[in-house]
């Protein structure tokens, strides 16, 4: 599995630095081409996401799923866009976000095709990814709320020093939860899964999910304690995560 995913960051390491030698400077990660491809490539995938969704019949719940994706790293771009432009770049969207992030895109959409091709009566209940759809709205509205109240203190990497702009954010929805973004996160990635009735991968992106942003949110608390001290200490122990397992 180490070596799948080591030879999966090779490939996608030599396709980046082609496609860069083709296409010059446009195509760098900050390059207008490489913006203008991926969003491109998202505006298709929504697209065809709406037109399953209201007009398939076999199709309904996958296209909800690639729609809520498409709209994920989207809307992921667009705050960068809005509130952070010094950072702004193809990374932006997050589609590359990690071999393991691809992989897990790969094994979802495997399953449900498999699944949908061997049990079809599992797949395009509207019992199932109806609730599934609601939920995805409601983390992705999370996530972007996060993103547009906290500003230029909201980065995609846990920052080790402490930046001039970088604030104690405690309104807005802070005000509900410790980490809104992660919060909104974990339940996007969860709903996904029911959106598919993936039986397999929904417990399964629900435990790396939880061990992911449990490892993550342990050690950028620590950097937000030797930012703010005592402060950021009340503000942890008054205000939850709502991502079960993580205190």
């Amino acid at each position: 599995f180490f070596c799948l995913m080591d030879a999966g960051r090779k490939l996608v390491w030599r396709v980046e630095d082609y496609v860069t030698d083709l296409g010059g400077r446009e195509f760098y990660v900050d390059g207008h081409g490489t913006v203008a491809v991926l969003a491109f490539g998202l505006g298709i995938s929504f697209g065809s996401g709406l037109f399953l969704f209201l007009l398939s019949t076999w199709w309904v719940d996958f296209g909800a799923y690639l729609a809520c994706l498409s709209f994920f790293h989207w809307s992921e771009y667009i705050m960068v866009a809005m509130h952070r432009k010094d950072q702004l770049s193809g990374n932006s969207f997050l589609i590359n976000h990690s071999v393991e992030y691809t992989i897990a895109f790969v094994a979802c959409t495997t399953e449900y095709l498999v699944e949908w091709y061997f049990f079809p009566s599992l797949k395009n209940n509207w019992f199932i990814y109806i609730p599934g759809i609601l939920l995805a709205i409601f983390g992705l509205t999370f996530r972007v709320l996060a993103q547009h109240h906290a500003k230029q203190s909201f980065t995609h990497e846990v920052q080790n020093k402490k930046r001039d702009v970088h604030k104690l954010i405690t309104n807005g929805v802070f005000k509900i939860v410790r980490h809104p973004g992660y919060f909104g996160w974990f339940w996007y990635t969860v709903a996904t899964q029911i959106i598919l009735a993936n039986p397999f991968c929904l417990p399964a992106f629900a435990f790396v999910s939880y061990k992911f942003f449990k490892d993550r949110i342990e050690y950028e608390e620590e950097k937000l304690v030797e930012f703010f001290g005592d402060e950021y200490q009340q503000f942890r122990d008054k205000t939850p995560t709502y991502i079960p397992g993580v205190k």
